[in-house]
């Protein structure tokens, strides 16, 4: 199989802080020669496989046949000016600009700093560090979409990517929900009452019952109750009141029958949505991930052999990820000779522009990753449906809310019933002139409605396909339905996001009440994590499909996300240590910082725990966290303060990077929305701009795009095959 990014030369200087921006490109088949020594990890050898190694004094040589180089400082005027041929993409903690530029980080104080760290954990504890180097790898996967969007683009620039920010989008809608809808800061509880973890017979599992329909199987599984019975309790909010008293303890009893994969097999059957907490040695062994090829088995480290995840990307239904180790380049250089790199003139235009993208996502996944195209210029059109709506649009009871007017900003909405065959023949009209088709639905749900990769690959050879489900579209598990919390249990996370002093995840006898329950369950997050970074992700596997055609003159492609495996391949290297070293992976807590509370209401500052300096908690506990982190920042100590949503859009450095974005959403008045997560000298700032009503968009793109009169667009609004506003 022919890799979409093979012709594409890339420069790796980076250095911790982002590596995995450069892991992405080499996995999708772009040339990667990182600069400088290896470390002897785990961490080095997962994010650094499939590059090849230079010597320093060799960059120059390759920078001048490459087509992008990675970085994360600022780079010199010598290097931009020496080659302005290139895409320059600097991934730093804060920024190159604004009030923090010079602060410096830790994986750990940008989780903080990000916006991960306030929802972690519960309030008896400070907030609880999630697994991994999440924030460094989410900063790879922005710096990822961003260089190639440039390549994409053709245009020699630089990029700034700030982690803070990359970090903040991915943080549930935080900053919208927060402004429009609550005004309050929600404080950490764990997994909480939505997305509750329970034990079993041999472990946990993560629970999720939103939908009256899951509802009503979960009653029927539990007998039937009398206590149960009531209109009242279709909905969550019903529920709540009665959910540590009454419900929850029917749901142990039932559950101590059960293991966990057990359970979870027969809940699925049931059409509820219950995923198993594995540990990280039963991740490695688990029948789903053997079948699929999640895991090779490959020296990474010398003298270490062990299994590796295999990387995020399927790509026509074979795997784009890991080939080999970081290994020494031979000697010689590169050519300029051939290099594909003229420069459009385009300015200002931005690089998506004159691409259609038909959106197909769901919740947060696929809307996301075609957000990401939207707001750079490609023409989104939302297909919705009254009858299946995007659930993230009606969840609140109405036909808009914050979240889905930050993921859908900017697109067009066409109303269609594709259950009925002119509306099914409306959509693959739309799709034949499409060049990007990202779909979240359910495995086979899309072939079901005649609209799988076949098919449309049939009607149009050049159209991408980006397709995500929980546990992917083969193995076992794959008809396993569910959310973003469903796919941290069975990828080891849940079971990792734990104090190091937490009891096991597996062998807990069931706890005698529902709050004992919680108290021994792993803590987590009550993150919807990681539906917008897989939706990234996804994003990135378009872009590379799209430069595969421009470069090479591929056909379409279908890219293939599976989310759990998102999350595998970014604990990549403490899975691969458990594969060689067992009972290594355990939960660590806060072992990377320590927390320090602060004046205010669960105010916290989070300092490197490598730093040399001694923490005086009475007299900090009277400080603000703000003026805290300042003090530190200029003695030259990694630390950050735990960023709440309040403060994403008073914060002087968001501010100054214009981070917080208004919009004029009809309906609802002013929205502040999330800004990007990186800036660039060639690519405009992105498009912020309302989101669209139901069929908002159904009338001019049946007659601008589909050709039909007015009166046939009456008639198929008539007869409920095209779908308007509810207003007309």
């Amino acid at each position: 199989m022919s890799l979409p990014l093979e012709g594409v030369r890339v420069v790796d200087a980076v250095e911790e802080k982002g590596e995995l921006c450069g892991r992405l490109l080499a996995d999708l088949g772009a040339d990667v020669v990182r600069v400088g020594p290896a470390r002897d990890s785990y961490d080095f050898a997962v994010r650094n496989a499939n590059k090849r190694g230079i010597a320093i004094e060799d960059r120059d040589r390759f920078l001048a046949g490459a087509d992008a180089f990675l970085t994360s400082v600022s780079p010199t005027a010598a290097v931009m000016q020496d080659h302005p041929h290139l895409v320059i993409t600097a991934i730093t903690d804060f920024g190159l600009t604004g009030p923090y530029r010079h602060y410096v980080g830790t994986n750990a104080v940008m989780v903080a700093m990000g916006g991960m760290l306030f929802r972690s954990g519960t309030l008896d504890r400070p907030p609880l560090l999630p697994p991994g180097n999440l924030a460094y790898d989410v900063a790879g996967v922005s710096a990822a979409f961003a260089t190639l969007a440039a390549l994409w683009q053709r245009r020699p620039q630089l990029i700034d990517v700030s982690v803070m920010e990359s970090v903040l989008q991915i943080t549930d809608w935080s900053l919208p929900g927060f402004a429009v809808e609550t005004g309050v800061d929600p404080l950490r509880s764990g997994s909480g009452p939505v997305y509750s973890i329970y034990p079993c017979k041999d472990g946990y599992v993560r629970v999720i019952v939103l939908s009256p329909r899951q509802w009503a199987a979960m009653r029927e599984w539990l007998g039937n109750p009398p206590e149960l019975e009531g209109a009242e309790l279709n909905g969550l909010l019903g529920r709540l009141g009665i959910q540590a008293t009454v419900i929850d303890p029917l749901y142990i009893e039932l559950f101590s029958k059960y293991g966990a994969a057990e359970l979870a097999d027969e809940a699925q059957r049931r059409g509820i949505v219950i995923t198993p907490v594995l540990r990280p040695d039963q991740v490695l062994e688990t029948p789903h991930y053997i079948e699929r090829g999640t895991f090779v088995d490959a020296a990474l480290l010398p003298g270490r052999r062990g299994k590796v995840a295999s990387g995020v990307f399927e790509i026509d239904g074979q795997r784009a990820g890991f080939r080999h180790p970081f290994a020494p380049a031979p000697p010689g250089e590169w050519s300029r000779t051939g290099v594909d790199t003229p420069v459009r003139d385009i300015s200002p235009a931005r690089p998506f522009e004159g691409l259609r993208v038909i959106d197909f996502g769901i919740g947060a996944v696929g809307v996301e990753a075609a957000r990401l195209l939207g707001e750079n210029g490609a023409d989104v059109i939302k297909i919705e449906s009254r009858t299946s709506p995007d659930f993230i649009r009606v969840v609140l009871g109405s036909e808009m809310n914050a979240s889905f007017a930050s993921s859908s900003r900017g697109k067009r909405s066409f109303g269609v019933n594709v259950k009925t065959p002119e509306g099914l023949d409306f959509v693959r009209r739309l799709i034949a002139g499409a060049d990007v088709l990202i779909e979240n639905s359910g495995t086979g749900v899309m072939d079901a409605l005649g609209l799988g990769w076949s098919v449309l690959h049939e009607l149009n050879p050049r159209l991408v396909m980006v397709s995500s489900q929980l546990m992917g579209s083969r193995g076992p598990w794959k008809d396993w339905r569910g959310y973003g919390p469903s796919t941290r249990p069975p990828s080891g996370m849940t079971y990792l996001w734990n104090w190091a002093d937490g009891p096991s995840a597996a062998g807990t006898k069931p706890g005698p009440s529902a709050a004992e329950t919680q108290q021994s369950a792993p803590p987590g997050s009550f993150a919807v994590h990681p539906d917008h970074l897989v939706g990234r992700v996804c994003a990135v596997g378009a872009l590379a499909a799209l430069i595969g055609g421009q470069r090479n003159g591929d056909s379409g492609r279908h890219v293939e996300v599976a989310q759990v495996e998102t999350i595998i391949n970014f604990l990549a290297d403490i899975l691969l240590e458990e594969s060689v070293e067992p009972g290594s992976a355990q939960p660590v807590g806060n072992k990377a910082a320590r927390l320090v509370k602060c004046a205010g209401d669960e105010r916290w500052v989070v300092v490197d725990s490598g730093a040399d300096i001694e923490i005086d908690g009475e007299a900090w506990a009277l400080r603000s966290d703000r003026d805290l982190v300042a003090e530190l920042q200029a003695r030259g100590v990694a630390a950050g303060y735990v960023v709440y949503p309040s403060d994403m859009c008073t914060d002087p450095h968001l501010v100054a990077r214009g981070y917080p974005r208004q919009v004029d959403q009809p309906g609802h008045g002013r929205m502040w929305l999330e800004g990007p997560a990186f800036h660039a000298t060639g690519i405009p700032e992105p498009i912020v701009a309302p989101a669209p009503g139901h069929g908002e968009h159904t009338r001019e793109i049946a007659r601008d795009l589909l050709g039909l009169t007015d009166a046939a667009i009456e008639k198929a609004l008539e007869n409920g095959v095209l779908e308007g506003p509810l207003s007309g």
